[in-house]
């Protein structure tokens, strides 16, 4: 990292041509020509030497946050994977015992049926999360 700065040092040194004193001094203006021509040359060899800028974290500090994002991404994925086993285990249950249900028990089972509802939703909504860490993670 160190020879990176230097070089983007040496590169802005060298990118800034030397300024002609006056159009009253022809010498200086043709002098300055070369000069510029070697600095344009120098700054593509140097620009062409230097490496990519890296595109993730770079600082210490960095790194170590986008360690525990990831691991907290992990563990939630985890944990999603449980919830959703938990709720599918429940959804079945629910289905076994809407068709236990005798028929004239129609509250029982428009209770059986709401609930059924609010297990769906929840079911997609940990679905939903669970697809989109499992997308960042991967």
């Amino acid at each position: 990292y160190a020879d990176f700065e230097e070089s983007r040092k040496r590169a802005a040194c060298v990118s800034a041509p030397p300024k002609a004193s006056s159009a009253k001094n022809p010498a200086a203006r043709l002098s300055a020509a070369p000069a510029a021509a070697v600095a344009s040359a120098t700054k593509v060899q140097t620009a062409l030497s230097l490496p990519p800028p890296a595109k993730g974290p770079t600082s210490y500090e960095e790194l170590r946050a986008a360690s525990r994002d990831k691991e907290r991404k992990k563990r939630r994925v985890a944990e999603l994977e449980a919830k959703v086993a938990r709720h599918e285990t429940l959804l079945a249950k629910h289905a076994e015992k809407q068709l236990a249900t005798p028929a004239e028990a129609w509250e029982q089972v428009a209770k059986l049926a709401f609930e059924e509802g609010k297990l769906r939703a929840d079911l997609d909504d940990d679905m939903v999360e669970w697809a989109l860490l499992s997308e960042e993670l991967s």
